[in-house]
């Protein structure tokens, strides 16, 4: 509902929660759960999160942006790596043009110890989100970069990973 997308711009958290909850009340829908994810992940309640995605996913396997942070989470919790893998897998495949996705799948791919992977798929959220600044006149996300460059040191290139940092 727009009301509930207004609380949450809002920092409004546990009215827009309350009123994702009430729309969900009424009709399970993949879209209301993935912003309780993303709200619920946004003030630390992982556990909740996750579990949030996941009704997403049952109602929607498709949907690319509850699959890549569900995938996220995973990963950064020391969960099934290769569920991460998958999920943020299908993500990219839903949607080429999203540098975050692209992120979060090099994110999976370095901690399963898959560098050279992990390298490209940064290569790819770098370029996109530096394309995407350049049309909108906006900062990067330096997150990109940093990931990149931890990813280009274990990978043992240490000139390139320091140029990325």
């Amino acid at each position: 509902s727009a009301y509930a997308s207004l609380l949450a711009s809002q920092k409004r958290t546990d009215e827009a929660i309350a009123q994702y909850q009430k729309i969900l009340d009424k009709k399970p829908a993949a879209q209301a759960y993935t912003m309780l994810g993303i709200l619920e992940d946004g003030r630390g309640n992982t556990a909740a999160a996750e579990a949030n995605y996941r009704k997403a996913l049952e109602i929607a396997p498709e949907t690319p942006i509850a699959a890549n942070n569900l995938a996220w989470l995973i990963a950064d919790n020391q969960g099934n790596l290769d569920e991460a893998l998958r999920l943020a897998s299908k993500a990219v495949a839903r949607n080429q043009s999203v540098a975050g996705f692209y992120d979060t799948l090099g994110w999976v791919y370095l901690k399963k110890g898959l560098t050279q992977s992990a390298v490209e798929q940064f290569k790819k959220a770098v370029a996109l989100e530096e394309a995407s600044a350049r049309r909108n006149g906006t900062t990067p996300n330096p997150g990109y970069r940093m990931r990149l460059g931890m990813a280009l040191a274990k990978a043992g290139d240490k000139t390139s990973a320091k140029r990325e940092v």
